[in-house]
């Protein structure tokens, strides 16, 4: 399926209702929780953040890459022949774009290089592969 005519919005939006899909097909139970300008979904009683990407790299803010009560993150690939899904823990991505963007930022001076003023970090495949399908991760599916 083609992404590429859908705004932001709308591919996060639809990488909720796919995400919150294989998550009820894996066992758990699952209710999309609207929130302003984002959805987030409660598995299992945990708040979930959904990163979906249609190709490159996933954007999170490198500042509070997930909202401070959000426990788990599913990084969803659209850019992949089938939907593939990355379930990691809220604290390991915190922790983890925490680590690598204060590299990124100590090996050029302090500041992004390219454009200073935002704020977006990129996550790659390399960085989330241990995570592949472990749903384990948010509970007993």
């Amino acid at each position: 399926m083609k992404y590429t005519h859908l705004n932001n919005d709308q591919v996060h939006q639809v990488g909720i209702y796919i995400a919150a899909t294989e998550a009820v097909l894996q066992g758990h139970s699952v209710e999309v929780v609207p929130e302003e300008r984002r959805y987030r979904l409660r598995v299992d009683g945990k708040l979930v953040q959904v990163f979906t990407r249609r190709a490159g790299d996933w954007q999170p803010n490198a500042m509070q890459p997930v909202a401070d009560d959000t426990e788990g993150v599913i990084f969803l690939d659209l850019a992949a022949d089938e939907p593939e899904f990355y379930v990691a823990a809220g604290d390991w991505l915190r922790d983890d774009v925490a680590k690598h963007y204060g590299h990124y930022l100590a090996a050029h001076g302090g500041t992004r290089r390219d454009n200073p003023e935002s704020r977006h970090h990129k996550v790659t495949t390399r960085r989330v592969a241990q995570w592949r399908d472990r749903w384990d991760v948010l509970g007993s599916g």
